[in-house]
């Protein structure tokens, strides 16, 4: 394995994690059992490769074995929905309102799309001072978990019978 990577030993883990994107897949996928193993908080971790890559439903179930418990379990309801996202700004740069984020997260789940879903309250690209709740979905069959990256939760909705 020749793999030229970007980085120094003085590199970030976020560096290094964005060179392995663009190098090969299966090491990205390495590098996040290796990060959750070594200890490094899950929920840091989810947010740097929620956005890195597209993840196959092996890859996303891989993903979804290191998340924390849930703190609960809701029936899928549009209030449910609306419960763990404890705020979304009226910011421009929100990812959109919270009627159709609701709307669409519900038509996800239902539909069991698969892959990870970033919703964002305020990912302001002119002041990095700026408060952003990120949301992340991840959907991998009829298992579905939510969770709140700032605040460290995790969900699951139930969908059917369940």
């Amino acid at each position: 394995m020749n793999y030229m990577l970007r980085c120094t030993s003085k590199s970030t883990i976020e560096e290094l994690v964005k060179s392995l994107s663009s190098e090969n897949h299966s090491l990205l996928l390495e590098t996040f059992q290796i990060l959750c193993k070594s200890g490094v908080d899950y929920y840091d971790i989810l947010a740097l490769y929620s956005t890195l890559s597209h993840y196959s439903e092996n890859d996303l179930k891989e993903i979804l074995s290191y998340a924390p418990n849930s703190m609960s379990a809701l029936s899928l309801s549009r209030n449910n929905i609306r419960k763990v996202i404890p705020r979304w700004t009226a910011s421009r740069y929100h990812s959109a309102t919270i009627e159709s984020v609701i709307g669409d997260i519900h038509e996800k789940i239902l539909s069991e799309t698969l892959g990870i879903f970033c919703y964002n309250s305020n990912l302001n690209p002119k002041s990095q001072r700026s408060l952003n709740d990120l949301y992340i979905l991840i959907i991998v069959g009829n298992e579905t978990r939510w969770f709140d990256i700032n605040r460290k939760c995790t969900y699951r909705f139930l969908q059917g019978g369940m």
